[in-house]
C-alpha cells in the first residue's frame, strides 16, 4: 500500500528498509561501518547489497520530499520501483556525510550492473551536485536501459537539476529524445512537461519522421509533448494524427490540439468529428470545436 503523495520520501525509505532488514545482522554491521568509516567503506559494502539484502520491492508509492539543495521545488519519487538494495544504497550514501561527488561517481564507474543501478536510483533523493551532472552524462552514453531508467525515470531529478551547474535545457532535451528512442513513457519522467520547448518539439518531430520513414513505431507521447510547445510542422503533425488508424494516436493528437488555437482549421475538425467512431475521441474533438468557435 502506498504511503501517499504527501509522505516524506526519506522517512518512507528508511521505514520500509528497516522492516525488510529487521532480522539482518549483516545490514546493521554494514550501516555501522559506513557511519564509522565513511566513504572508504562503500566500495566494500555496495557489491554485497543485492546479494545480502535482495531485490524485493519496498513499495511506498509516489512520495514527496523537501528539496535537499538550492534547486528549489520538492523532490518527487515513485518508491514502487525501489528495491531493498536500492534503499540500502541510498541510506549508506546518506550515512557518509562527508562523501564527495567524485566518490559517489566512482561507485558507479567501478561497480557491476547492480551497483550501478543502485547508485543511479539513489541519486533521485540526493542533492544535485557535480556528481549528479556527471552521472547524467553516463546515462546519456549508456546502452543499458536499466541504468538510464534508474537515473532519469520515476522521479523528478532531471527536471529538478535543469539549470544547475552545467545541466541545462539542451541536456534535458537530449535526455527526453533518448527516452523517446527507448520508448519510455513520458509519465515516468516527472516534471519534464514543464520544460517543454520548441527545440525539443523539433527534435521529437524529426525523430518521428525518421521512424515513420523506416516503418518503425513512433514514441506514443510525441504528440502530447510537442503540443505543449508547438514549432513548425506541429499543427500538421497533429492533424495527421487524427487520421491515424490507432485509437490511441488519434486521442493523443486530439488532446494535443486542445492546447492550440487555430480556429481556421475548424472545418477539418468538424469533418473528423462526423467520421470519428470512438466516443472519447469524438468528445475531445467536440470540446475543441466548441473552444475554437468561441475564439
Amino acid at each position: 500500500m502506498a504511503d501517499g503523495a504527501n509522505a516524506n520520501a526519506i522517512a518512507v525509505v528508511e521505514r520500509r528498509l528497516a522492516e525488510a532488514t529487521a532480522d539482518n545482522g549483516w545490514w546493521r554491521e554494514a550501516l555501522d561501518r559506513a557511519t564509522r568509516e565513511g566513504a572508504a567503506a562503500l566500495p566494500v559494502l555496495f557489491p554485497a547489497l543485492a546479494r545480502r539484502l535482495g531485490r524485493g520491492l519496498i513499495g511506498g508509492g509516489r512520495t514527496a520530499e523537501p528539496s535537499p539543495d538550492a534547486t528549489g521545488g520538492e523532490v518527487l519519487v515513485d518508491l514502487d520501483v525501489w528495491r531493498v538494495c536500492d534503499a540500502a544504497g541510498f541510506v549508506l550514501l546518506r550515512a557518509c556525510t562527508a562523501i564527495t561527488s567524485e566518490q559517489a561517481v566512482d561507485l558507479f564507474l567501478h561497480g557491476d550492473f547492480e551497483e550501478r543501478t543502485i547508485v543511479m536510483r539513489a541519486h533521485a533523493l540526493r542533492p544535485v551536485d557535480p556528481g549528479t551532472i556527471a552521472l547524467f552524462g553516463e546515462a546519456q552514453r549508456t546502452n543499458t536501459s536499466t541504468h538510464f531508467e534508474a537515473l532519469c525515470c520515476d522521479h523528478n531529478l532531471p527536471a529538478r537539476a535543469c539549470g544547475v551547474a552545467d545541466f541545462g535545457i539542451d541536456d534535458v532535451n537530449r535526455m527526453v529524445v533518448k527516452a523517446a528512442f527507448m520508448d519510455l513513457p513520458l509519465a515516468r519522467m516527472f516534471g519534464v512537461e514543464e520544460h517543454a520547448n520548441a527545440e525539443l518539439s523539433r527534435m521529437l518531430q524529426d525523430l518521428a519522421t525518421e521512424r515513420e520513414a523506416a516503418g518503425r513505431t513512433v514514441w506514443q507521447d510525441t504528440d502530447r509533448l510537442v503540443g505543449l510547445a508547438p514549432t513548425r510542422g506541429t499543427l500538421l503533425r497533429l492533424l495527421g494524427g487524427l487520421e491515424h488508424g490507432s485509437d490511441g494516436r488519434r486521442l493523443r493528437a486530439a488532446e494535443a490540439l486542445a492546447r492550440q488555437s487555430a480556429p481556421d482549421l475548424l472545418p477539418l475538425i468538424e469533418d473528423r468529428i462526423a467520421r470519428e467512431r470512438v466516443d472519447a475521441i469524438r468528445a475531445q474533438l467536440t470540446q475543441l470545436a466548441g473552444k475554437w468557435k468561441g475564439s
